[in-house]
């Protein structure tokens, strides 16, 4: 949650209180992923809805298109790769839901660029 209150307060600032929000951001993102990623299975929804804000931060606010999809293909790849007994169907239910969010953002963000071009 800290991360994506700093996200927010970076969305409204300019210059250099901006790059200096979003180095906060970036840095609580950081320390929220290494807690998620250490004590949260890979289908976890908590996990999975970090995953999600960190991805749009990293598209909407560093303006990383690259990193932002390389997180969210990561995220996907963990998410089939991981058992489910530990979690309940819920619980998958609300990952599988989130996991299509990142598939929508990565297509629009593949869609954005392709637009580009033409």
């Amino acid at each position: 949650m800290k991360a994506d209150y700093c996200r927010f307060w970076a969305e409204t600032k300019r210059d250099k209180d901006r790059q200096d929000m979003i180095e906060k951001t970036q840095n609580a993102y950081t320390e929220a992923m290494k807690q998620a990623y250490s004590s949260l299975g890979a289908n976890h929804p908590t996990r999975m809805a970090l995953v999600l804000n960190y991805a749009i931060f990293l598209f909407e606010v560093v303006e990383d298109k690259e990193k932002a999809c390389r997180v969210a293909d990561k995220a996907h790849d963990d998410f089939f790769g991981s058992q489910t007994s530990s979690i309940s169907l819920k619980e998958i239910k609300e990952a599988e839901l989130i996991l299509q969010l990142l598939k929508q953002h990565v297509a629009m963000w593949e869609y954005d660029e392709d637009d580009e071009f033409e």
